[in-house]
């Protein structure tokens, strides 16, 4: 394959990814977490992946041996993913216990998403896409349960970040996960400090943020048009504030610039929401 063309086909494994990244943070709450769900995820993921095109949106159905080491030791057994024969019983018993444990409220959330992700990543369901899957779930678990900001500062980097440091704390947890107790400390640490880390980096952007007082009176008139209207576009700005088109697009480009507004869509489809964290 030429540099070209890989470069083409990273490209368009990044836009289908952050496309489904957008659907999870605008449609989070009429998603439901189920086997279906799941794989179309998956396929969405691998659409742009042509050696992928044999398993997008389906279960491994050969061994996965890229996890665990050669040598039969007792932590290999320990770390080695699901077999093909059991994924998809696993996967519909961990989908049901996700779901029963976050309708209960009788477990904290945080516990239930760090569960759900420690189990997944360990049966590795999928021949590839495993991680990418996992992280859109994330996301989706996440808004679900109330963690609104999550689109406005980057779980993933924060990841990408401490990878070596996430990444052992996951092995440490699933070393026991087949034994009598599960110590899921190592894992559960690891990911709200992950949360943690987050949560103060969007803290920091929010206090760069211009106080709406300073704002000026077209730009303080699109804030109070959103308050009235879930969605505005360039053209309701325009009519609904006597102003050119032009005018209208400025004002709301500086506002995305100033993370006050969210834009949806491209073209004469453009939209825009109010950033709230």
């Amino acid at each position: 394959m030429s540099p070209e063309r890989a470069g083409e086909l990273r490209h368009a494994s990044a836009a289908s990814y952050a496309h489904l990244l957008r659907t999870v943070f605008d449609g989070h709450a009429e998603r439901t977490l189920s086997p279906e769900l799941l794989l179309s995820f998956h396929a969405g993921l691998l659409r742009y992946s042509p050696g992928d095109r044999g398993h997008r949106g389906a279960y491994r159905s050969t061994p996965d041996r890229s996890a665990f080491f050669p040598r039969r030791s007792m932590e290999s057994i320990a770390l080695r993913p699901s077999d093909p024969g059991s994924i998809e019983r696993e996967m519909d018993e961990l989908i049901s216990w996700t779901n029963s444990r976050l309708r209960s409220a009788e477990f904290h959330p945080l516990l239930v998403v760090a569960g759900f992700l420690l189990e997944f990543l360990a049966i590795r369901p999928f021949a590839a896409g495993n991680g990418r899957t996992s992280r859109i779930l994330t996301d989706l678990l996440l808004l679900q349960c109330g963690y609104a900001y999550l689109p406005y500062a980057s779980l993933e980097k924060v990841v990408a970040e401490r990878k070596a440091e996430y990444y052992l704390a996951l092995r440490k947890s699933q070393a026991s996960r087949h034994l009598p107790r599960l110590d899921m400390g190592p894992w559960l640490t690891a990911f709200v400090d992950a949360m943690r880390v987050q949560a103060r980096e969007l803290k920091g952007l929010l206090a760069a943020f211009p106080g709406e007082s300073r704002l000026s009176g077209n730009q303080s008139s699109v804030l109070a048009l959103l308050d009235r209207h879930r969605e505005i576009t360039n053209r309701m700005v325009s009519g609904e504030l006597g102003l050119s088109r032009e005018t209208a697009k400025q004002v709301l480009n500086r506002l995305v610039a100033l993370n006050l507004l969210t834009r949806i869509g491209a073209g004469r489809a453009t939209r825009y929401r109010r950033m709230e964290p």
